[in-house]
């Protein structure tokens, strides 16, 4: 009976290993919890959990800072930067046969990388790169409306002199397909028959045949302009190519006279000249920080979907058979 009890312990055990040696694996999560918020409340706080969402989250949050605040100095490191990080996660996909963490923990790292850099450049086209233009610009002062704009084309911002004001007679609203309406109205002084370099802009702050009341063109004591800046263009048209189209329509309804390429400006008093640049500013920080807080919650779920447990151990090896035959003997 010993013998024949002995006889059919390898196989039982060997059956086991044999399916260890197959990968089997530890249930993702108890039987009977149904709810997707339960399981992830079970594994969110396992190690090789926490590998595979935070460190892709961390990468997505430096591209994205970097593409944010450095493309404009330094766009070669930020395309440096993306191609090293999409290296690391293609090797990390090499070596999926190697653990359960480096399947998930490439994919997610590539998904980072590559939404990180859109993300990035999305939001340094959009409002990043205008609070850097005018950081960088020139002030004038004492400009007079008949000068050139050639002459001041690095302005951020402008004070003109004291007889300037806006001419809200001969302004014109273009309204776009999405329903706003962009304004245009010449700047102007005394002095008939010039040419017309600067245009005071704003967004639904006109109707439709002109009637301008954008920022404060109605305060006369205000005789200074922000400049409006354009973009790439490679999310969308900007404001600054809708005010093309007023101003157009403005020559054309009036028959005034423009330079192929004026200055549009924002008319606000002398102490508001940064207004545009606080402005952007917190845009840019503000979409920053609520696109990381999103993908933190994109990166939970992406690496829930992914995750699979650790393979479990075997519970007995084959060397242990003879000594546990011998003591039953």
């Amino acid at each position: 009976m010993d013998t024949h009890h002995y006889q059919g312990q390898p196989a039982n055990n060997a059956k086991s290993v044999e399916q260890e040696d197959l990968g089997v694996q530890t249930p993702l999560v108890p039987k009977g919890t149904k709810s997707k918020f339960a399981q992830f409340q079970l594994v969110y706080k396992k190690p090789d959990f926490l590998v595979t969402w935070i460190i892709p989250w961390v990468v997505f949050t430096t591209t994205t800072l970097l593409y944010t605040y450095g493309f404009m100095a330094m766009p070669s490191i930020c395309v440096l930067a993306s191609a090293a990080f999409l290296l690391v996660g293609a090797t990390l996909l090499t070596l999926r046969g190697r653990g359960h963490v480096w399947l998930p923990l490439g994919v997610t790292t590539v998904f980072a990388v590559l939404l990180g850099t859109v993300t990035g450049l999305f939001v340094y086209e959009t409002s990043a790169c205008f609070s850097m233009f005018y950081a960088n610009s020139r002030l004038y002062t004492n400009v007079v409306p008949s000068q050139p704009s050639s002459g001041v084309a690095d302005a951020a911002g402008l004070t003109f002199t004291g007889g300037t004001f806006v001419d809200t007679e001969h302004a014109s609203g273009y309204v776009s397909e999405a329903g706003y309406v962009y304004c245009a109205a010449p700047v102007v002084d005394n002095n008939a028959n010039v040419r017309i370099q600067y245009w005071a802009v704003g967004v639904d702050c006109c109707s439709a045949d002109g009637a301008f009341n954008c920022d404060q063109s109605k305060n006369e004591n205000a005789k200074a302009g922000i400049r409006v800046f354009d973009n790439s263009g490679w999310f969308s048209d900007s404001n600054f190519d809708f005010y093309l189209k007023a101003r157009k329509k403005a020559e054309a309804s009036y028959g005034l006279v423009s330079v192929n390429e004026p200055l549009f400006l924002r008319w606000v008093s002398e102490d508001n000249l940064n207004m545009m640049r606080n402005y952007y500013g917190r845009e840019a920080a503000l979409a920053v920080s609520g696109f990381i807080m999103l993908y933190l919650v994109l990166a939970a779920g992406l690496s829930f979907a992914l995750y699979r447990p650790r393979p479990a151990r075997p519970k007995a090896q084959l060397s242990q058979w003879p000594s546990a035959a011998k003591g039953m003997a």
